[in-house]
């Protein structure tokens, strides 16, 4: 998620509803204006 999409619409539903939201592998570097949501199994 980008940080300026992310203050547009506000919620991770409508980021989700509008596509924003990608899942990107360990490989990905994170670039400026990156929001990062981690999910982990306890």
């Amino acid at each position: 998620v980008k940080y300026e999409d992310l203050e547009r619409y506000r919620t991770m539903a409508e980021l989700h509803q509008r596509g924003l939201v990608h899942i990107e592998g360990k490989e990905y570097e994170i670039e400026d204006g990156d929001v990062v949501y981690f999910l982990f199994k306890g």
